[in-house]
């Protein structure tokens, strides 16, 4: 399948399909300054694709998932275990379905996660909600 043209200025994708933005597009988009997204990338917070591009998906769900914790929690959390977090956030009213999981799957390859480490990740950050883990078995991948 080809890929759909990314019309936004300083976003692009990365060679493994990711959809990545530059450090001031990034900051832009979450109302922060360019200088707080190169100390979120300095602390490991952001998924690096080369030299100054992040991965747009992870620093969304991060976002997302940030806003739940205090800053304690999330300090002794890791950055893919936050981003699931704001993933779940968006999904759970109406129910994560195997589609759902499937680019999860995808996604999760994007951060260099392997499929299991994906699966972990996930099931971990629904067990730190207090929500019921996704089921797998249903999920195909959409490669």
């Amino acid at each position: 399948m080809p890929r759909q043209r990314i019309d936004a200025p300083g976003t692009a994708y990365a060679d493994s399909g990711a959809i990545v933005i530059t450090a001031p597009r990034l900051a832009e988009y979450l109302g922060v300054s360019p200088r707080r997204v190169w100390q979120m990338r300095q602390r490991g917070e952001l998924v690096k694709h080369g030299r100054g591009l992040i991965d747009a998906s992870h620093a969304f769900n991060a976002r997302i998932g940030r806003f739940f914790l205090t800053p304690e929690k999330a300090a002794q959390l890791d950055k893919f275990r936050i981003a699931a977090m704001g993933w779940l956030m968006v999904r759970w009213s109406a129910g994560v379905s195997p589609r759902d999981l499937a680019d999860w799957r995808v996604m999760a390859g994007h951060w260099r996660l392997t499929p299991a480490e994906g699966r972990n990740v996930l099931e971990d950050a629904a067990d730190l909600m207090g929500r019921p883990r996704p089921s797998f078995k249903q999920a195909r991948s959409r490669r």
